[in-house]
Protein backbone atom coordinates (compact mmCIF):
# COMPACT_ATOMS: atom_id res chain seq x y z
CA UNK A 1 0.00 0.00 0.00
CA UNK A 2 2.66 2.14 0.71
CA UNK A 3 4.36 2.25 -3.04
CA UNK A 4 0.47 2.69 -4.13
CA UNK A 5 0.34 5.93 -2.36
CA UNK A 6 3.95 7.06 -3.56
CA UNK A 7 2.45 5.97 -7.08
CA UNK A 8 -0.60 8.82 -6.30
CA UNK A 9 2.40 11.13 -5.38
CA UNK A 10 4.39 11.09 -7.48
CA UNK A 11 1.32 11.20 -10.55
CA UNK A 12 -0.21 14.24 -8.65
CA UNK A 13 2.91 16.50 -8.92
CA UNK A 14 3.92 15.73 -12.80
CA UNK A 15 3.56 18.48 -15.27
CA UNK A 16 0.79 16.68 -16.71
CA UNK A 17 -0.96 19.84 -17.85
CA UNK A 18 2.08 20.18 -20.35
CA UNK A 19 1.80 16.06 -22.03
CA UNK A 20 -1.65 16.91 -22.47
CA UNK A 21 -3.06 15.00 -19.74
CA UNK A 22 -7.22 14.93 -19.27
CA UNK A 23 -8.33 12.65 -16.13
CA UNK A 24 -6.66 11.27 -13.29
CA UNK A 25 -8.36 8.36 -12.65
CA UNK A 26 -8.56 6.02 -8.93
CA UNK A 27 -10.02 1.77 -9.45
CA UNK A 28 -10.47 -0.64 -7.38
CA UNK A 29 -10.60 -3.87 -8.75
CA UNK A 30 -11.38 -7.64 -7.92
CA UNK A 31 -11.77 -11.49 -9.37
CA UNK A 32 -13.57 -11.79 -12.28
CA UNK A 33 -15.49 -15.27 -13.53
CA UNK A 34 -14.13 -16.79 -9.68
CA UNK A 35 -10.70 -17.46 -11.50
CA UNK A 36 -8.61 -16.12 -8.55
CA UNK A 37 -9.69 -16.07 -4.68
CA UNK A 38 -9.06 -12.97 -2.74
CA UNK A 39 -7.48 -10.95 -5.29
CA UNK A 40 -8.23 -7.22 -5.17
CA UNK A 41 -6.07 -3.90 -7.03
CA UNK A 42 -5.98 -0.61 -6.50
CA UNK A 43 -4.95 1.29 -9.37
CA UNK A 44 -4.23 5.74 -10.30
CA UNK A 45 -3.12 6.69 -13.61
CA UNK A 46 -3.63 9.26 -16.17
CA UNK A 47 -5.27 9.65 -19.64
CA UNK A 48 -4.45 11.80 -22.15
CA UNK A 49 -5.11 12.72 -25.73
CA UNK A 50 -3.17 11.64 -28.63
CA UNK A 51 -3.64 14.99 -29.93
CA UNK A 52 -5.81 18.54 -29.53
CA UNK A 53 -7.39 18.29 -32.90
CA UNK A 54 -10.68 17.77 -32.47
CA UNK A 55 -10.99 14.95 -35.40
CA UNK A 56 -8.23 12.77 -33.37
CA UNK A 57 -9.47 13.22 -29.68
CA UNK A 58 -11.05 9.91 -29.77
CA UNK A 59 -7.51 8.42 -29.73
CA UNK A 60 -5.87 8.22 -26.19
CA UNK A 61 -2.96 7.12 -24.23
CA UNK A 62 -3.08 5.72 -20.45
CA UNK A 63 0.02 4.96 -18.01
CA UNK A 64 -1.52 2.98 -15.08
CA UNK A 65 -0.12 2.08 -11.82
CA UNK A 66 -1.50 -1.02 -10.05
CA UNK A 67 -0.78 -2.72 -6.82
CA UNK A 68 -2.19 -6.37 -6.96
CA UNK A 69 -2.63 -7.41 -3.49
CA UNK A 70 -2.81 -11.48 -4.05
CA UNK A 71 -4.14 -12.98 -0.83
CA UNK A 72 -3.44 -16.54 -1.91
CA UNK A 73 0.55 -15.34 -1.41
CA UNK A 74 -0.18 -15.29 2.47
CA UNK A 75 -0.52 -11.71 1.50
CA UNK A 76 1.93 -10.46 -0.49
CA UNK A 77 1.68 -8.02 -3.36
CA UNK A 78 3.10 -7.00 -6.43
CA UNK A 79 3.06 -3.84 -8.57
CA UNK A 80 2.05 -3.39 -12.23
CA UNK A 81 3.39 -0.35 -14.43
CA UNK A 82 1.65 -0.34 -17.61
CA UNK A 83 1.63 2.40 -20.76
CA UNK A 84 -0.41 2.47 -23.74
CA UNK A 85 -3.11 3.31 -26.49
CA UNK A 86 -6.94 2.97 -26.56
CA UNK A 87 -9.97 4.60 -27.89
CA UNK A 88 -12.94 6.59 -26.60
CA UNK A 89 -16.10 6.81 -28.00
CA UNK A 90 -18.86 9.19 -26.31
CA UNK A 91 -22.51 9.19 -26.28
CA UNK A 92 -24.85 11.42 -24.61
CA UNK A 93 -23.57 11.54 -21.25
CA UNK A 94 -22.03 8.17 -21.44
CA UNK A 95 -18.75 6.63 -22.54
CA UNK A 96 -17.17 3.75 -23.87
CA UNK A 97 -13.13 2.67 -23.64
CA UNK A 98 -10.48 0.58 -24.66
CA UNK A 99 -6.80 0.14 -24.20
CA UNK A 100 -3.85 -2.41 -24.84
CA UNK A 101 -1.18 -1.62 -23.12
CA UNK A 102 2.67 -2.74 -22.49
CA UNK A 103 3.84 -2.73 -18.66
CA UNK A 104 6.13 -4.01 -15.98
CA UNK A 105 5.57 -6.35 -13.15
CA UNK A 106 7.83 -6.67 -9.94
CA UNK A 107 6.98 -10.18 -9.49
CA UNK A 108 6.06 -13.14 -10.57
CA UNK A 109 3.60 -15.25 -9.27
CA UNK A 110 2.01 -18.99 -10.41
CA UNK A 111 -0.68 -16.78 -12.54
CA UNK A 112 1.75 -14.26 -14.79
CA UNK A 113 5.01 -16.28 -15.23
CA UNK A 114 6.96 -13.25 -15.79
CA UNK A 115 8.00 -9.59 -15.65
CA UNK A 116 6.48 -8.00 -18.78
CA UNK A 117 2.83 -8.61 -18.88
CA UNK A 118 0.50 -7.32 -21.44
CA UNK A 119 -3.12 -5.94 -20.22
CA UNK A 120 -6.53 -5.34 -22.35
CA UNK A 121 -9.00 -3.39 -20.56
CA UNK A 122 -12.59 -2.40 -21.84
CA UNK A 123 -14.78 0.59 -19.94
CA UNK A 124 -17.66 2.06 -19.68
CA UNK A 125 -19.76 4.81 -17.45
CA UNK A 126 -21.34 7.97 -16.67
CA UNK A 127 -19.54 11.12 -17.91
CA UNK A 128 -21.27 14.42 -15.49
CA UNK A 129 -21.49 18.11 -16.80
CA UNK A 130 -17.96 18.98 -14.91
CA UNK A 131 -16.40 15.84 -16.68
CA UNK A 132 -16.04 13.67 -13.70
CA UNK A 133 -16.64 10.30 -14.66
CA UNK A 134 -17.70 7.33 -12.73
CA UNK A 135 -17.83 3.40 -14.26
CA UNK A 136 -17.00 0.03 -14.27
CA UNK A 137 -14.09 -1.92 -16.09
CA UNK A 138 -12.57 -4.95 -16.98
CA UNK A 139 -9.12 -5.71 -17.06
CA UNK A 140 -7.42 -8.77 -18.39
CA UNK A 141 -3.60 -9.09 -17.64
CA UNK A 142 -1.23 -11.80 -19.22
CA UNK A 143 2.15 -12.88 -20.79
CA UNK A 144 0.25 -13.52 -23.93
CA UNK A 145 2.15 -17.14 -23.98
CA UNK A 146 5.85 -15.53 -23.54
CA UNK A 147 6.54 -16.99 -19.85
CA UNK A 148 5.36 -19.71 -18.46
CA UNK A 149 3.03 -20.51 -16.25
CA UNK A 150 0.78 -17.77 -18.39
CA UNK A 151 -2.61 -18.35 -16.75
CA UNK A 152 -3.47 -14.46 -16.48
CA UNK A 153 -5.25 -12.62 -14.17
CA UNK A 154 -8.52 -10.82 -14.82
CA UNK A 155 -10.30 -8.49 -13.12
CA UNK A 156 -13.42 -6.46 -12.77
CA UNK A 157 -12.99 -2.92 -11.07
CA UNK A 158 -15.38 0.34 -10.25
CA UNK A 159 -13.53 3.81 -10.61
CA UNK A 160 -14.04 7.48 -10.74
CA UNK A 161 -11.52 9.73 -12.71
CA UNK A 162 -11.02 13.79 -12.56
CA UNK A 163 -10.52 16.61 -14.91
CA UNK A 164 -7.40 18.84 -15.07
Amino acid sequence: MFRFLVFVFILSHLPIRVLGAEHMFLRYQGNAFGQMDHVQAVSVGIEFYHTQKESTKWLKYKFEAMTIDDRRKNGSDQDYISFGPGAELLFLKFYLTGFVSGGFLTRKDGYLGGPFQFSEDVGFGYKSEDNIRFGINYKHISSLGVYRPNRGKDLIGIGFSIPF
